[in-house]
């Protein structure tokens, strides 16, 4: 059972890592000296940089409770306030052909915006990039006007509950009203309170859109959906074909520009159940396989190795660290109990202890053992035939009948 100190280890960890990349990466080299930048990856020989690993390094130090990392924020602020006169006309081949896609693409703006949201004002000047992200967002909503494509340029097709549930989180962290969206996504996700999901995609979109949903404020969500139903929402989603949680997995999402380039971004689904698992069934959030992969994460990331999906790339990414480091915030603000969580978690351990088959076989053959020893001392007792027949109770007739059950289903 992964506890309240190991969380805040696991944080600080990433923390800790994520620092030192950005101060001793490759991708910083060529920058001003009041810019830092951070990659997709921890890798310090590797001179990428993006918004990617740049927005998630300040989430993470943003949110840090070791005060040592303060420094490097405005650094990083600046890179991306000023990115437009750095990578549109970097060297770098890679670099350079990202950034026009870049500046459109409402999934990378929010996360700009979401992240901006941990930097205290005395630590860095958010005011320039703020607006410009905000303004982004807000001018380019789609034509129902009720949420957003996956591009900045692309107003007129139905909106997508993926990055409009990226904008709604960034707005929303900075206190903008939200709530035609918050109605938007809510009843797309209703339906999925009675059916099941069609496709992996479909199901790993709609758990972080309900992520989201659960970080909106109670006065604002509960005008659409009560708790009830929230609860209702995720033990359904809990319940679905594709929550698996045998092994560590996410979801690549595929989505396009309107002039049909593709692009991709990973969706790691089980961070965002585990961490709303923690609000709406904390018997989930013990169960020996919820708890497994947390404590895999945190043993992984203590032992300084960062935490990967061993299915996706060979190298650690900053992105999957950073969503760690926010679902992790998210457990530890509602770990209100870890006594009571502890007893869950022993509670669901004694339950599989009595599920493995090995035991199921003991005490069906203790069982038997019972069963004939009965039956011998009712014939061999004393007195008519038709007395016995008498003792012969309910009890005895269930043993019986219990015995040509297990009987049958072998057979």
């Amino acid at each position: 059972m992964i506890t309240l100190s190991q969380i805040a280890i696991t944080k600080e960890c990433i923390s800790k890592m994520t620092a030192d990349q950005v101060e001793n990466g490759l991708q910083s080299e060529t920058l001003p000296p009041e810019c830092k930048a951070c990659g997709q990856f921890f890798l310090k020989n590797k001179k990428h940089r993006g918004i990617h690993g740049t927005s998630a390094a300040i989430r993470v130090l943003g949110g840090a409770q070791n005060q040592n990392y303060n420094h490097l924020l405005p650094q990083l602020v600046n890179y991306l306030t000023q990115r437009n006169n750095i990578d549109e006309f970097s060297g770098q081949v890679n670099i350079k052909n990202n950034y026009p896609h870049d500046q459109k693409n409402i999934i990378k703006i929010s996360e700009q915006l979401y992240s901006l949201s941990y930097v205290k004002h005395a630590n860095a000047d958010i005011s320039i990039l703020f607006e410009k992200l905000q303004t982004s967002l807000i001018s380019c909503t789609n034509s129902k006007k009720v949420g957003w494509s996956y591009f900045t340029d692309d107003l007129t097709n139905d909106p997508e509950i993926l990055p409009t549930s990226f904008a709604v989180m960034a707005l929303n962290s900075h206190g903008k009203n939200v709530e035609k969206e918050v109605e938007y996504i809510i009843n797309y996700l209703k339906p999925y309170s009675e059916k099941d999901f069609p496709d992996p995609t479909t199901f790993a979109i709609s758990v972080f859109a309900l992520y989201v949903i659960t970080k909106i404020n109670t006065s604002i969500k509960n005008k659409f959906i009560n708790e009830v139903e929230l609860k209702k929402l995720f033990k359904k989603i809990w319940k679905s074909q594709f929550c698996i949680l045998d092994d560590n997995i996410e979801q690549d999402v595929d989505y396009w520009s309107k002039d049909d380039d593709d692009f991709s971004i990973k969706v790691p689904w089980q961070l965002y159940m585990l961490a709303m698992s923690s609000i709406y069934s904390p018997l989930s959030f013990c169960k020996t396989k919820s708890q497994k992969i947390l404590s895999s994460i945190y043993q992984s990331i203590e032992e300084g190795n960062g935490f990967k999906y061993k299915y996706s790339s060979r190298y650690i990414s900053v992105r999957t660290n950073s969503i760690v480091f926010d679902t992790f915030s998210v457990i530890q603000k509602n770990y209100h109990n870890q006594t009571l969580f502890t007893t869950y978690h022993l509670y669901d351990k004694l339950r599989i202890f009595f599920g493995q088959p090995w035991f199921r076989q003991l005490i069906i053959g203790v069982f038997y053992i019972v069963t004939v020893y009965t039956i011998y001392l009712w014939l061999t007792s004393t007195g008519h035939l038709s007395e016995k027949l008498k003792e012969l109770g309910p009890h005895t007739l269930v043993i019986i009948l219990v015995f040509l059950y297990d009987f049958g289903k072998k057979k």
